[in-house]
Order: C-alpha cells, then structure tokens, then sequence
C-alpha cells in the first residue's frame, strides 16, 4: 500500500513539474504561434516560476526567522512569561535644589535596564516584554509631578537605585491616576521617529544650554480644575530575547561601518513601502539570475588564478566620503549605547474640546528641538478602522507598547531618552509648578536600622525611600540628654507626649513642666491603669488642694545641716537671679539675700515669709539676730545691714521684696509657699521612680507664677539629684524630666544637670521655640553641646544657623527653615558620631478619659495635698504669734535716741 502511495506522489510530482517546464512550449506548439510570441511567453513564464520560486524562499526565510517571535507570541498569549505582573505607582518628588544632569539621569536608565531578567527555560522562550513608565503628570490641584511605574517585584530595587542616585529624594507609593479621569473629553496623541531608528536625534550637548523639558512643562500649566496633562514615555530595554531583529539591524549596520561601507542605502524607511516591495518581488528573478553570473565567474576566477585573487575585495573599501563619513559617525555613536523600544504618548483631559487639541500640538511641536538633520519626532496618525482614541487609551491605561506590523519601533538611546525625559536641573530651569521637596528625607545611621538595637523609647519614624523605619535611642543615649527646638505647631508636644507615654507605659520614672497646659491635661486622661496611682498632679491653679512647696524646707534629705544651708540658700539665689532683671541684679543684692537666706534658715520652720520679715522688720531681724551663732551672719544684721542707708537699703532689698511680697500677697501661691513642710518630696519622687506632672500653665499662673514655680522645681531637682551619691551607683533609678520652654527655667542648674546628671542618672529631655527667647545664650549652647541626641523641626533661619553646625555635612542650608509640619532632622551621638537624618513624628492614638483625669487627681490630692481651709487656717496661726510678738514688744518701754542722719555717708552709698 506504501509503495502505490509512493508511486503516486512521485507521478504527481513529475506531472507538475513537466507541466512547469515544457507546459509553455508545449502551448506554443499546439496553437502555432509566432516564434517572436512563443519565445517571449517561455521567457516570461520562466521568469514568473523564478519569482514564484523566489518567493516562497524567501517566505520560507522569513517564517524561520520569525519563527521563534511567532512561537514567543503564542506562549505569552496563553499565560506563559508573567504576562499579568501587577505594577506600582510611584511619585517622586525631587529636593529644590537638584542638579542631576540628562546624562546623570541616563546612567540610571542604564543601571534600571539591567533589572529585566528572565527566570527560567518557558520565561526566557516567551520573552514577555516588561516596560516600566516614565510619566510627568499635571493638574492646577497637584502641580506637575513626577511618576513613574515599575513592576511589584521591581519596585524595591528601583527606590534603592533612585536613592542612592538622588540622596533626599522622597518617594510615595500613590494610585493609578488616571482613573481619577472619569467623564472628561480625553485627546490622546502618539509620538514616533520619522526615519530608521539607527538615525539618532539632537545630540544633548547641543541641547544642554536650553532643558528642553521646560518647552514640554511650558503647555503644562495654567490648567482648570477639570483639567489634567499626561507625558507618556513607556519603555523596554532591546534585549536579544525580545528583539532579534531589531538587533539583526543594529548588527549589521555596524558590520558595514566597521568595513567603511556606504549607509545611506541601506536605511530603512520608517513608513509603510508597497512599491518597494512589489519592486523587489519583480527584480528578484533577475537578481538571482545575475548573481548566479557572478557566481560562476568567481568559481572560474579562481580555479584560473589559484585563489590569488581571493582577497581582492576584503582590501576595496568605499570611497571616502565626508557625507557618509559624518552620517556613519553619528550613527556609530548611538548604536554604541545601551538601546530601548519606546511608545510615546501625550494625554490631555480637558471638558474643552478645542483646548485638547491645541495643547496636543503644541506640546507635539515642543519636540522640534529633537530634530536632527535625518531625524525627528513626529505624530502617529490616526488610521480608521486600525487605531482610534479608545484603543490609544487602552493602552495608555496599561502602559503598554505600540504594535508594528510593518513599521519599525521607535527605538532609542539612553542619551536620546535621559533627553526626552529626565529628572529636573534647577540650576538650568526653573519650572513653575512643579512639586518639589524643601527638605530632605535622610536615612537612619546603622545604629537606629540594627536588628540588635534595643531602643528605651521610640522618637518618630524615619520615612526614606518609601520605607518606614521606626527611630529609637537607647537608654544610654538618653541619659546623655535630649535638645529639641523647632517653631510652635510643628510637632514638639506630639512628640513629647509620645515618649512621655512610652516612659509611664514601661514603668519609668519621669517629670513633666508644662508651660502651656495642653499637654498636662492631656496626659492626664491617658495614664496607663498600672501606674495611676503613682501619680503626684502638681497644679497650683488648683486652690482647693494646695500642695506644699516649701523651698527653704524641701524634704530632702542632707548630710549635714550646713550641706542643707548652702544648697538651699545656691537654689534661692539661682532663683532669685532668673528672676530679677538684669540691671537690678548684682553683687549687693545677692550678698543680702544669701546672708538673709542663711538667717532664715537657723529658724524653726522657715518660709519664704521668714525672708521677707527679714528685710522689712527691723525688730524681727533684731530678734532673729540674737538667737543665731554664727558670728559672720550676727556681724551682717548688726553693723554691715544695720548701718545701710534708707537709699542704699532700699535699692537693694525693694526688688527682692517686691518678689517676695508679690508671691506672699497671693492666695494662689502663698497656701504652697507658706506651708512649713514640702509635701512635694522631689528626692522621693526620683527614688521611687514616681511620675510628676506640673501646670505651669501661664494662662492659669500667670507668666510671674509660673516662671517662679518652674524655676522652684528645676533648683529642687538639681538638689535631689546631687543628694543621689549617697545611693550606689547601679541602684539608682533612672529619672527623666521633660521641660517645655526650658528657657522660663533655665538657670545654671541646667547647666550643671547636662554635664554631670548622667552619674545621677537624670536625663533631660528639654525643648523651645527659638534661640530668640534666651536671654542667656551660653546656657543653650552648653546643652546643646552636652546632649547626645539633638532634633530640630521647623525653624526660622537665624535658629537654623545656630542649629546647622550640630547637623553637618548631610543637612544643608535651607533644609530645616524649609521642613514641613511633624517632620524633623535628628542627630545621635554614642560611642562615635553618626551621620545626622531625618524623621517624623508618630500620632499617638489613644482615647482620653476624663474618668482617668478625676480617679488621678483624686488620688494625687489625697496623698499629696492639704485642703485649702487647713493651710489658710495654718498661715493665719503664723500672722497671730506675730501680732502678738509684736504688740509684746511695744508694751516695753525704750528709750528713742534721736540721731542726725549722716548725708554725705548715703550719698557716698549711693
């Protein structure tokens, strides 16, 4: 059966090409035409096979060519290749004083293209093309922004290779956004390359004076509400997976460069050429039959000459030719770079339909300075039936590339695409609208990103490159101190209040001043359950419930008496001193206040009211001198004090009693000044890990009150901590005081509490506006200096000069007056010097409960305070033995001498 199948074929095939070759004459013989006739219908039949011949050779060429882009095809279209990679959309957002150039930008082309790799045997045969998107996007609400959209599994690779190409560079992952067009008129036009692909475009030196990105954000402007204007550029690397003949075409452009061959020729139209390939249909008889010739004469040639001439035409190279030479050169130069397939779109939504296509236009023309002397970018026209808007939205939607069937790509350079789009020079252009960043995102040293870092307490959180990072110091760095300024309504009390909650949470012992309140109250409604009752709620706006602040009797426990005399009379007068002005203030009166101070102190039960008696009662200071030992403080009140004159005397004690009497004549502060012993124990408090909260609200004190009462608790604590030698080293608790607008309390002793509080275990953690507000300006600098950890948000400049030199090299002038609200700059100093960074702070989202506030209070008032009536009744028991003392001393009789006053003696005193 196999063989009459044979036989049959073979007859077939005999039978057709018998009809093939001899079919024509066999023709002309049975008609009987002329032989003119007869040999031109052989010839042309013989010519009409050749070309069928040709053709389904060249067919079968083509298709084997093909053959693998065909079959990649078929793969991808039933899923093979990760067809369905999801995307990411991300926002870039650039620093206000980039310079990164085109070819800065078109290094980072080069290093995105080495991203796409294939995986695998089926994901290398399909050879699914992965374009990622290069967008600048415009509306009026929004500005024009920078976009660009890479796959998922990229999108972690690219924000690293974006950072460390533009350090401050912020990047946010955002939403498609052209979904947010819905029920606008949409324009939708596509860019292509006029010529062969190989020709290149306007080099950028010739562009580099005049950013042609500016002529394109030009038409991006002045836009309605309902408006928005996309540019489009999608790309894909070439790759030999993708693109072979593309490839194919580079190659052997470059092969004729190389041996000095003429180019012009072999250039490919960009446009569709039916001529052109029904001429080579035609020709292609010919040209085989006359390649065939010269064949055979070559084989001849060289069995006559023995091969001598073999080389002749390796050596023949075409004739020099300054056109072709320049064109090969310039062509040369982009076939040496690093190649991309490109779709370009531009996309206008606008609710005028004339507005659309003016703005097309003119953004299309704006691409003229591309033009080169062969090349150029053009619009792809609309073909019916082929191509229409809703199909050029489609695939603007999917960023995906165009199709060509009969065209070729456009395909350009990394130089020629860093030019088309690249990332703005604000040295070179200055493009308004465009959405930039003031300051700077920095990323978190090593120490802060350790999987082995064990953070005391959470600041904030360092957003850099679209990773969040949360910003923690250690227990150590916080006993070094902590230095905040930055402008009011920026973020200082958020971010207090969030470490404060952290230190209760966690069991810690702490102080807070607050000189505004808000935050006093505020605390007070989220105290954790656990320590609720380790709660002492210091409010001397509260008259009900005074609490007792005695400074001249502390409750802190000494070595000695005379220990005690010294550091309680130093915190007066530290006192005192911030209090006073600084004309008033002077040796003198510091010398009567630290001897009345000492005097009052060898008295039973001292107070502030003791001090005033002293320098207003004579009889009292006559009294009081009697009953002291000490020779250095009689000798005071009896000659130094005593032989004063009425001016001298009064220049010198009226600025100290007016203070004094002013805090005495209140009822507000006279219950917690005037109670003989300090029911706010600050040693107890720090020892047994308590937490203090203070109203020094100046809208409930006033700034008098509450300037006194701060500065009352800074001295206090300055006390207690220095007391703490006494306790081991490794046994003392850690204590940390929060104190807003430092600069109301700031006295030597803060000085004192940064250099030498880390061996007491007490950590500052101190805060204010501006520089502006200290009078002392070395005090500042010394914390400043001192603390480990130093944040600075918002500020204004002449802050940001004194603020600057701490956070060098890596924040830059212009950065911190430029910082948005809740974000700041941030510099810890360990064991070495790290790099300085940014952050942000964290809301803390908890719930308030007033319930907590009135359970706190209560319990506070209960152990802590006496109520009102009892230290009113108090105090009027001490107005009463005065009285009395006083009516006494009247009922003895004296004798008046009458003494002429000494004149020329005040005058000199004076």
């Amino acid at each position: 059966m196999l063989q009459v199948l044979h036989i049959l074929e073979r007859h077939r095939m005999q039978n057709f090409l018998d009809i093939a070759l001899n079919g024509p004459a066999r023709y002309t013989q049975e008609h009987h035409l002329s032989p003119t006739l007869t040999l031109t219908i052989v010839i042309g039949a013989l010519l009409l096979e050749f070309g069928l011949v040709y053709l389904v050779l060249y067919l079968a060429f083509k298709l084997c060519q093909y053959s693998r882009t065909f079959f990649s095809a078929f793969l991808r279209k039933i899923g093979v290749g990760n067809r369905h990679n999801e995307s990411e959309f991300l926002q870039l957002t650039f620093p206000s004083n980039t310079t990164k150039s085109a070819y800065a930008t078109e290094q980072l082309h080069i290093i995105m293209q080495s991203m796409v790799k294939y995986h695998g045997f089926w994901d290398n045969l399909a050879a699914h093309k992965q374009p990622y998107s290069m967008e600048l996007v415009a509306t009026k609400d929004d500005g024009i922004r920078y976009i660009i959209m890479v796959p998922k599994k990229d999108s972690d690779i690219v924000k690293r290779t974006l950072l460390s190409f533009l350090p401050g560079l912020k990047i946010t992952k955002i939403n498609d956004y052209i979904q947010t067009v819905i029920n606008v008129p949409i324009g939708i036009s596509e860019l292509k390359l006029t010529s062969d692909f190989i020709l290149p475009l306007s080099s950028n030196k010739i562009l580099g004076e005049h950013d042609p990105i500016a002529y394109l954000t030009g038409y991006m402007r002045n836009l309605s509400p309902t408006e928005l204007v996309s540019f489009q550029v999608v790309l894909v690397p070439i790759l030999k997976n993708t693109h072979p003949n593309e490839l194919r075409h580079i190659s052997d452009t470059s092969h004729r460069i190389a041996l000095n061959k003429e180019i012009s020729s072999k250039l490919t139209s960009y446009k569709i050429n039916l001529p052109r390939i029904l001429l080579r249909l035609v020709v292609a008889p010919f040209w085989l039959i006359v390649m065939g010739a010269k064949l055979i004469g070559f084989v001849i040639t060289m069995i006559s000459t023995n091969g001598q001439s073999m080389n002749y035409n390796e050596n023949k190279l075409h004739t020099s030719n300054p056109y072709e030479k320049e064109l090969s050169d310039t062509i040369k130069n982009k076939l040496d770079q690093h190649m991309f397939e490109v779709s370009i779109r531009i996309l206008v939504a606008s609710p005028d339909s004339d507005n659309i296509q003016s703005r097309l236009h003119a953004i299309a023309a704006s691409f003229n300075t591309f033009t080169s002397t062969r090349q150029s970018i053009g619009m792809r026209k609309l073909i019916p039936y082929i191509s229409s808007t809703t199909k050029r939205l489609d695939r603007f939607k999917k960023r995906s590339l165009v199709r060509h069937i009969f065209t070729q790509q456009t395909i350009l350079s990394s130089s020629e695409l860093s030019d088309i789009y690249h990332f703005p020079d604000t040295s070179l252009t200055k493009t308004e609208g465009l959405v930039k960043s003031r300051s700077r995102e920095l990323a978190a040293p090593l120490s802060i990103r350790r999987s082995d870092a064990e953070p005391d307490v959470i600041i904030g959180a360092n957003l850099f490159g679209g990773q969040m990072q949360d910003i923690g110091i250690t227990l150590e760095q916080r006993r070094r101190h902590m230095y905040i300024i930055g402008k009011t309504g920026t973020g200082k009390t958020t971010l207090l209040k969030n470490a404060i909650y952290q230190d209760m949470l966690n069991g810690k012992g702490l102080a807070v001043l607050d000189p505004h309140g808000d935050m006093f109250r505020e605390l007070l409604q989220i105290i954790p359950e656990n320590r609720r009752k380790d709660i002492i709620v210091f409010d001397p706006s509260d008259r009900d419930f005074p609490i007792g602040l005695n400074i001249l009797n502390p409750g802190i426990d000494f070595e000695n008496e005379d220990d005690k005399h010294e550091w309680i009379t130093s915190a007066v007068l530290s006192i005192f001193a911030k209090l006073s002005d600084e004309k008033q203030w002077g040796p003198r009166m510091e010398h009567i206040l630290r001897n009345a101070t000492l005097t009052a102190l060898q008295t039973p039960n001292p107070t502030l009211y003791t001090l005033q008696r002293l320098l207003t009662d004579k009889k009292y200071q006559k009294e009081v001198a009697k009953t002291i030992n000490d020779p250095i403080l009689k000798q005071f009140w009896d000659k130094e004090f005593k032989l004063m004159g009425t001016m001298q005397m009064s220049s010198a004690t009226a600025p100290l009693t007016h203070r004094l009497g002013h805090f005495i004549t209140s009822k507000m502060s006279r219950n917690i000044l005037l109670q003989e012993k300090s029911t706010l124990r600050i040693a107890d408090i720090m020892n047994e890990g308590k937490i203090l909260l203070v109203n020094l609200s100046k809208g409930d004190l006033g700034e008098d009150q509450s300037k006194f009462f701060g500065t009352i608790l800074i001295a206090l604590i300055w006390m207690a901590a220095y007391q703490r030698t006494k306790i081991p080293e490794s046994q003392r608790r850690d204590f940390f005081v929060y104190v807003d607008e430092f600069q109301n309390f700031a006295t030597p002793q803060f000085s004192s509490i940064t250099s030498e509080g880390r061996k007491f275990r007490i950590s500052l953690i101190v805060s204010h506006q501006n520089i502006a507000q200290i009078d002392d300006k070395d005090i500042v600098k010394v914390i400043a200096g001192n603390a480990a950890t130093i944040l600075c948000l918002k500020a204004n400049p002449e802050d940001e000069d004194f603020i600057l030199p701490y956070m060098k090299p890596e924040v830059e002038k212009g950065d911190i007056v430029n910082l948005a609200p809740y974000h700041f700059y941030m510099k810890v100093t360990g064991d070495e010097a790290e790099d300085a960074f940014s952050g942000q702070t964290i809301q803390l989202n908890i719930e308030t409960d007033d319930n907590i506030k009135n359970s706190v209070l209560s319990s506070s008032q209960n152990k802590y305070a006496t109520t009102k009536s009892a230290v009113e009744e108090q105090i009027k028991k001490i107005f009463i033995n005065e009285t009395t003392v006083t009516k006494s001393a009247k009922g003895v009789k004296t004798r008046r001498i009458t003494k002429k006053p000494d004149v020329r003696r005040e005058l000199h005193d004076i």
